[in-house]
């Protein structure tokens, strides 16, 4: 039998596990004692804002805010071919069509966070 656990904060769990060897329980029982401490971690948190409008042939500078979690943070943008330097958190980008960006945030244990930003296209006037 394997127990399955998800807390929502860090907890210890406390195992005893009984051997009873006679037909009497208080006689020639053994009992063994051990514990083990799951450790929650927070996920981070990424904030890249709203949607941001750009005139066709501008550039922009893109970013998040990044907190919580265990620093430092690694930062992973998509559409990469857009990006200069994908593990980057402030970007300069110039796009050609409304674009939908993806940056995920890994903290030190491994934990992700995601977050979207859309950059529009303004249409010039006619």
């Amino acid at each position: 039998m394997f127990p399955t656990v998800t807390p929502e904060k860090t907890t210890t769990y406390i195992v005893k596990a009984l051997k009873i060897a006679g037909a009497e329980p208080c006689r020639d029982t053994v009992q063994k004692i051990d514990s083990i401490r799951i450790t929650v971690r927070q996920p981070p948190k990424v904030e890249l804002g709203s949607t941001r409008y750009v005139c066709l042939g501008d550039s922009i500078t893109i970013g998040a805010n990044a907190s919580d979690g265990a620093p430092p943070y690694r930062y992973q943008w998509n559409p990469h071919p857009l990006i200069s330097s994908r593990n980057q958190l402030l970007q300069t980008v110039k796009v050609d069509r409304s674009t939908l960006f993806i940056l995920t945030v890994t903290d030190r244990e491994g934990c992700i966070a995601r977050d979207t930003l859309n950059v529009v296209i303004l249409s010039p006037p006619k």
